[in-house]
């Protein structure tokens, strides 16, 4: 009898021991853990490596993979290879502002960034996203134009609609972090669509006229450019001439001045001497004697011409 108690004690004894033990887990470097203790959150955001808890039932554990993108659509259905299922068009109409549809298939990523609001926060986070991002893709969309949707403002609108859902997201507490929202497809339903072609059209031969006009102006300004720095440096070279000259022709009379205010005859005589050695060895001399001459002077002589009943009167 005392043989059974010592087996029983030593028994029960294992089975504590294995119960501690289940305690144990393994938390994976891409996984974060939660441990629940009687439904109550006792340790969130549990690392990687090995770790103990109060072993199941009184306690569960919550393991989530935090590195993991997951990826959810909008407009279509994604592929599912596992399944063998491809893509399938969905709901992919949108109203743009200008009273326009516009078919729109986006896909977004997101990663779990708070395990314990992504596993109790929401019952189903992934149709919470999806269903988030639609929504203020439907919002960023109703107020622009078609024109800006398929063209320019595809890159404003992603970025706008992953602002804004992460947000959204951030007030519902998911627990998650929306990390892209890439537009796949942007196109005009398939009634419209050779007339969006025709403006898409007009519109890339409006962008090369302007290439093409902005380029010529930009030649034409450079010309200009140039043309008006030569007439610029041209005048500055008259100006510094005529200045120079200018301030010679000063400097000269200046001193001609004193040298007249010191000597006024002497400097008339000597300037007037000055002048006419200047000028007489350029000028025809004819001397006439108003004195002894008894004829009238034939003026015919002064244009080099002289006659023959004037040249004995004059030499």
């Amino acid at each position: 009898m005392a043989d059974l108690k010592h087996n029983s004690k030593h028994r029960a004894l294992a089975l504590v021991a294995l119960w501690l033990l289940s305690g144990l887990y393994l938390v994976r470097p891409e996984q974060q853990a939660v441990v629940r203790l009687l439904g109550r959150v006792v340790a969130e955001s549990i690392q990687p490596g090995l770790h103990w808890r109060v072993p199941w039932p009184l306690t569960r554990l919550s393991k989530v993979r935090i590195s993991e993108a997951r990826r959810l659509s909008v407009g279509f259905d994604l592929a599912d290879e596992a399944a063998g299922r491809q893509p399938a068009p969905g709901k992919s109409h949108f109203l743009t502002g200008d009273q326009n549809i516009v078919n729109l298939q986006l896909v977004a990523q997101y990663c779990v960034e708070r395990p314990t609001a992504f596993l109790f926060r929401s019952k189903d986070v992934g149709k919470l996203v999806g269903a988030v991002v639609e929504r203020e893709l439907s919002h960023a969309v109703e107020g622009q134009g078609v024109d800006w949707v398929l063209t320019t403002g595809r890159a404003q609108l992603q970025e706008t609609v992953r602002r804004e859902a992460q947000r959204v997201l951030d007030g519902y507490g998911a627990g998650v972090r929306l990390v892209s929202a890439n537009i796949k497809a942007a196109y005009p339903p398939a009634e419209v669509n050779d007339a969006f072609k025709a403006v898409a059209g007009a519109r890339s031969d409006r962008d090369r006229i302007i290439d093409l006009a902005e380029g010529y102006r930009n030649e034409v300004t450079e010309q200009a450019a140039g043309e008006a720095g030569k007439m610029t440096a041209e005048a500055d070279a008259y100006r510094q001439k005529v200045t120079t000259e200018a301030r010679g022709d000063t400097a000269r009379f200046a001193s001609i001045y004193r040298e007249y205010s010191q000597a006024p005859q002497v400097t008339r005589d000597r300037m007037y001497v000055e002048t006419m050695e200047e000028l007489l060895p350029r000028m025809k001399v004819i001397v006439a004697d108003p004195a002894g001459g008894t004829r009238p002077l034939d003026l015919g002589i002064l244009s080099g011409e002289p006659t023959p009943n004037t040249a004995g009167g004059s030499r």
